[in-house]
């Protein structure tokens, strides 16, 4: 039968020249992008871009499949084949398994496609994997979950209405209908994202925004989640309709089990970049908290002496942070915490649990007497800054671990007239011992040094990345890089070089002896949630630590480091504005 349906498949030109003018245009749309490649020698970039052809290839496979499997139902075979042991089951397997392996030719032409690219840059080992996960779930998964439900609806509706369903599910899966529940939430308070999240996400996502080479390509364990939710309820609606008996029983129990499976690990979510207009995404969660919720600005009259962190990566921060307080006795404790972070206990020395309220970024411990430290869990994440199966960018300005007192962390505020919807670069924090232990997460790279599998060190904040990341030595400097970075942001030990003159000479500029050496710190390359979706800008400076734009031009990365260490931290739009008016004169 398989060598049939191959015939019937090159014969039926409704069928046929649809998936041939597809790849043809797969075909030229990599053509096209190896030629932008040639230009910019963005081989992440280039792996990227091929995901936009994910949409159309998955709308293609499902026209197909229920165009080819609606033939087969109405040639007459079904009942010829009914006096046949597995007949049915036969008939219809032998389609979609052309149809799964044309799936598999658009996987093959995609990957090979980044491979080779990946040959020609030299691109590291992490590129191949990366785009081999990416490919795999976004071209050949996706495409499997087509073919499998546009043959679903072949078995189960006529043309009039399947086309209708196709239609519905084609429009509600594609960025264009995000203004539905973007007007629904917006207008009506009815939010019904996670209702879309459900079938958009199978696609991948974001294609269309500037990469996070330290994050890579949308390829979250949750979406192979979802992606597997989907395949296996299609395939035990699959089996209950072409299978009898005994085995429709068994296959359907297993196949309806994996789905369930699939849905516990879907249901316990992921810390993801999310670039949708949905109320909890990266450019509307947090915008959105401030605007309503008043910050609080207010010094401790106690100081964290040293931290000791269990943290734990897995789809979210889980976090277990034991403080050692120095200080008066106090009737109140303040801290801050990112109030993404739910708070599950909060205990003192001997382990008994504190009494403790929660507003917003706000923690308030109340001790049961005199109080030398305390122990704080909680767990969550933040959608700016990521935590989960994918990469970590946690750094030590933003509160993913408890805060001595009330800090400011966002300029936006309500009644707030300029709106600048950033974080605040907390880096003048006062200076901590620092033990650290951390599980999961991907290829971690640490601002302190790791000694016995625990980072160790006194600093001003500690910063905890992942991802598409390697250590390496440049001449005196240490570097954390993303080496799938475009060329242009790559560092080199001549431009550190160039850069420790600029910062040296904005010293004496500014009638200052020179302190900064960069050679004294960890240097992180900066990554895009920090530049610009965070707005921390070109440069944070810590105490043994900064996140620098690589490749920037050197005076003005030295300008914003030499402010960054000797001027304090604005704390208000209103500042902010003021500096930048100040610079602008002074250009």
């Amino acid at each position: 039968m398989l060598r049939t349906s191959w015939r019937n498949f090159l014969r039926t030109k409704r069928i046929f020249f649809p998936a041939l003018a597809a790849a043809a245009g797969l075909t030229g749309y990599i053509l096209y992008q190896g030629i932008q490649f040639g230009l910019h020698k963005n081989v992440l970039g280039f792996a990227g871009e091929l995901q936009q052809a994910c949409a159309p290839l998955f709308l293609l496979e499902l026209y197909l499949s229920y165009e080819f499997l609606h033939a087969v139902r109405h040639s007459g075979l079904e009942e010829a084949v009914s006096a046949i042991p597995q007949g049915k089951p036969r008939l219809y397997a032998a389609p979609l398994a052309v149809l799964l392996c044309l799936a598999a030719v658009f996987f093959l032409v995609t990957e090979t496609a980044c491979a080779l690219l990946g040959l020609v840059a030299q691109a590291p080992g992490m590129y191949f994997s990366h785009t081999l996960a990416v490919n795999t779930l976004n071209t050949l998964a996706a495409g499997a979950l087509a073919v499998l439900t546009g043959g679903l609806l072949a078995l189960c509706c006529k043309r009039l209405p399947a086309y209708g369903l196709l239609a519905l599910l084609g429009f509600w899966m594609l960025p264009v209908s995000d203004l539905v529940p973007g007007i629904l939430n917006d207008s009506y308070h009815i939010n019904i994202w996670p209702a879309k999240a459900l079938f958009s996400w199978v696609l991948p996502p974001n294609t269309t925004w500037s990469i996070d080479y330290q994050y890579g390509i949308s390829c979250e364990a949750w979406r192979w989640d979802l992606v597997g939710l989907w395949l296996f309820l299609v395939l035990t609606a699959l089996v209950w309709r072409l299978l009898r008996g005994k085995g429709r029983r068994i296959a359907g129990s297993v196949c309806l089990a994996c789905s369930a499976g699939c849905l516990v690990l879907f249901a316990q979510g992921d810390s993801l970049i999310d670039l949708t207009l949905s109320p909890t995404s990266v450019f509307r969660a947090d915008a959105a908290y401030y605007f309503q919720n008043s910050p609080r600005e207010e010094e401790p009259s106690f100081r964290v002496a040293s931290y000791q962190m269990d943290l734990r990566i897995r789809r979210g921060l889980l976090g277990k942070v034991t403080m050692e307080l120095e200080g008066p006795p106090l009737s109140q404790y303040p801290f801050t915490l990112y109030h993404g972070y739910r708070v599950a206990k909060v205990t003192d020395e001997t382990g008994d649990a504190l009494p403790f309220t929660r507003e917003g970024d706000y923690l308030t411990v109340t001790p049961q007497g005199e109080l030398s430290s305390l122990t704080v869990e909680y767990a969550g994440s933040s959608p700016m800054f990521y935590s989960g199966s994918q990469g970590v960018c946690l750094p030590g300005c933003f509160p993913y671990y408890p805060w001595a007192g009330y800090r400011k962390i966002f300029y936006a505020e309500p009644d707030d007239s300029i709106g600048l919807s950033s974080f605040i670069p907390r880096t003048d924090l006062p200076q901590s011992d620092f033990t650290v232990t951390v599980t999961g997460g991907k290829n971690l790279q640490a601002s302190l040094p790791e000694v016995d599998g625990t980072y160790q060190g006194t600093a001003n904040g500690f910063s905890l990345m992942g991802g598409l990341l390697e250590s390496e030595e440049s001449g005196p400097y240490r570097l954390v890089t993303s080496p799938l970075a475009p060329p242009w942001c790559q560092v080199t030990e001549e431009w550190l070089d160039q850069l420790q003159a600029a910062i040296t000479q904005e010293e004496k500029k500014r009638g200052l002896s020179p302190a900064i050496q960069l050679s004294d710190y960890v240097l992180f390359q900066n990554n895009e949630t920090l530049l610009n979706r965070a707005g921390y800008g070109l440069a944070i400076g810590f105490s043994d630590h900064m996140f620098l734009q690589m490749g920037w031009k050197a005076e003005d990365l030295a300008e914003k480091i030499v402010a960054q260490y000797y001027d304090p931290v604005l704390l208000s739009a209103e500042e902010v504005q003021a500096e930048l008016e100040r610079q602008a004169m002074g250009a």
